[in-house]
């Protein structure tokens, strides 16, 4: 019984991206997934999966893989790699993604550019996705997203980003389009130690999410972070190691309807001599 209930999950998420023209989440990364995916003010390489200007911030070039796993729903489990560089002028940011299994799959590239003007940091990015369903076939796209964060003080920031700006059409019919998503949001640096960030994300024909996190830093290298979010409702924690070069964050997510969610992420820093 416990099988054949998560096969009619499965299968009901499925129809619910073929059908009605949605694509799944591409926030990725374990310190994102940890903040509840409140990432409009978070500055890191994941950020060509989350709030792109993020990535102008990103001083060493750096390269990240990153896992989630859904132990009761494994056709939902989602891989990235993502790396980016600093440039003479911006950076710039290359990422993978991968969604599903054989029944339903997402597949995406994506390349970013963001770029510092005095306080504020603006971003563009191009995403590929294919979709592809057991008995539908395959269809590709391509879609834009664009992304802002200003820094108004050293403890204040405010970010947003539109994700599928284009809204391009997956099928034959006009109103099958990927959906357009709003977000904005605000970060607050509490001393050295003490980060927390919030944000709404609306995508149309949704509910309003409301998301909060917080970091907290100790002994210089390691983190712990936890978070909350709505719509639906799920909590967060998650902790990281950083040490010279290496990092390492791991994050878990708990929502009452589809259970647990594990992401670990691994990334390399190639530091300047």
């Amino acid at each position: 019984m416990l099988y054949r209930a998560k096969l009619v999950l499965a299968f009901s998420i499925v129809l619910q991206y073929v059908t009605k023209a949605q694509s799944v989440s591409s926030f990725m990364g374990s310190r994102s997934y940890a903040l509840g995916n409140s990432t409009a003010c978070v500055n890191d390489e994941w950020s060509i999966f989350n709030n792109v200007a993020g990535i102008s911030s990103v001083s060493e070039s750096t390269a990240s893989f990153s896992c989630l796993a859904r132990p009761n729903l494994k056709a939902a489990n989602k891989s990235a790699f993502a790396f980016a560089t600093p440039l003479k002028s911006g950076a710039l940011g290359l990422g993978l993604f991968h969604f599903g299994d054989n029944l339903y799959n997402e597949n995406a590239a994506t390349i970013g550019y963001a770029h510092k003007l005095g306080i504020t940091s603006v971003g563009i990015k191009l995403n590929y996705i294919q979709f592809s369903a057991e008995g539908y076939g395959s269809k590709g796209v391509v879609s834009g997203s664009v992304g802002v964060v200003t820094q108004l003080t050293p403890q204040l920031s405010i970010g947003a980003h539109i994700v599928n700006v284009t809204q391009p059409r997956i099928s034959t019919n006009e109103n099958e389009k990927l959906s357009t998503i709003l977000i904005a949001g605000v970060g607050i640096k509490a001393g050295k130690s003490v980060f927390v960030t919030s944000e709404l994300e609306k995508s149309i024909n949704q509910k309003t999410i409301l998301k909060i996190g917080l970091e907290y830093k100790f002994q210089q290298k390691f983190f712990f972070r936890t978070a909350f979010t709505t719509n639906p409702d799920a909590g967060y924690f998650g902790i990281g190691f950083q040490p010279t070069k290496l990092k390492f964050d791991y994050a878990f997510r708990f929502e009452p309807n589809l259970g647990s969610g594990h992401q670990a992420t691994i990334s390399y820093r190639f530091l300047k001599k």
